[in-house]
């Protein structure tokens, strides 16, 4: 059976601070990942640094691009188990 994390983050950038105060909730991005050490993780963002509108499916790293930038992101990981 494989494993399915969900890794739910908030960095605090200018783009999660908004969708923080319109949706009410503490994290403000969703990755997956398919490996425990969350290396790597898939998720729908934006493509650049410094455009939010050119956005797309990208793979995210624990320790590049944003979460390298933004050391102290707020995260929350959940296991799914049993994916056949």
């Amino acid at each position: 059976m494989k494993k399915v994390f969900i890794v739910l983050t908030y960095t605090g950038t200018i783009p999660a601070k908004v969708i923080r105060f319109w949706t009410k909730k503490r994290y403000s991005h969703v990755s997956i990942s398919l490996d425990e050490s969350l290396t790597r993780m898939y998720s729908f963002a934006r493509l650049g640094q410094y455009n939010i509108f050119n956005a797309g499916f990208l793979h995210e790293y624990i320790n590049k691009g944003i979460f390298k930038k933004f050391k102290n992101t707020d995260a929350l990981i959940r296991l799914f188990r049993g994916i056949k």
